[in-house]
């Protein structure tokens, strides 16, 4: 039986990030049937599990932490396998946070994984490509930074920039490829009169960020739930 629970955890668990959009996050845990998550800030700490219900109240991630009701479980990495399965079953919670010296995130484990090391059975994490989440850093759209983006098909958000200190997600929409979509908007006038409009202010401070989502009914359910977000948020019905 494995003496630890490093040598059992999940490196590369799902968890809820407050840079990340809400609409990403809510379509993620749909695709993977999970009705809550953990939710860790920018360094990596976990701040306590949010439900559905939770993230959906939210207009931005980074409002997670105020909604907050239930505490992030956590133990340290060198914990023994049978103390950590004492402390999850005793706080009833159905997942348990592994941290470092500096109480940083470094994986985790369900209560089923604890008890097939208690068993001795095998551990199978989730597969790792169930739900990628690879958006790119907010830049500066313009032609060096366009000419960076992938040339891959994928779906791209633009925050109008400015003095918002927060992301401001208020344009999404999906591209055969990045690349050449972004070097359009940059060129061309644009046929919808919204994104013409925050694509003219001069000079220009629009960010975008954007993700290769190779397969097509992902990609256009992943910008069904976002708009869905947008929506909501503009006090509008969702389509």
């Amino acid at each position: 039986m494995p003496e630890t629970v490093a040598d059992i955890m999940d490196p590369e668990f799902f968890h809820a990030c407050q840079s990340e959009p809400i609409g990403q996050l809510l379509h993620d845990m749909t695709e993977l049937g999970l009705d809550c998550a953990p939710v860790l800030d920018d360094a990596g700490h976990p701040l306590g599990v949010a439900t559905l219900h939770e993230i959906d109240g939210c207009r931005r991630a980074d409002e997670l932490a105020e909604h907050l009701r239930s505490p992030a479980v956590s133990v340290h990495q060198s914990t023994t396998v049978e103390v950590a399965a004492k402390t999850l079953a005793e706080s009833n919670a159905d997942c348990l946070m592994l941290v470092d010296d500096r109480g940083v995130a470094v994986g985790a484990l369900r209560a089923v994984d604890l008890l097939r090391a208690l068993l001795g059975m095998r551990i199978q994490h989730a597969e790792r490509s169930a739900a990628p989440r690879c958006w790119s850093r907010g830049m500066l759209l313009d032609v060096d930074a366009a000419h960076h983006a992938p040339a891959l098909p994928g779906v791209i958000l633009l925050d109008p920039g400015g003095a918002e200190s927060k992301p401001n997600i208020v344009w999404v929409e999906a591209a055969e490829n990045i690349r050449e979509r972004l070097d359009e908007m940059l060129r061309l006038p644009q046929d919808d009169p919204a994104l013409e409009a925050l694509l003219a202010v001069h000079p220009r401070r629009v960010i975008f960020r954007a993700q290769a989502v190779p397969d097509p009914a992902r990609r256009a359910r992943l910008v069904r739930s976002l708009r869905a977000v947008l929506a909501r948020r503009r006090g509008e019905p969702s389509a």
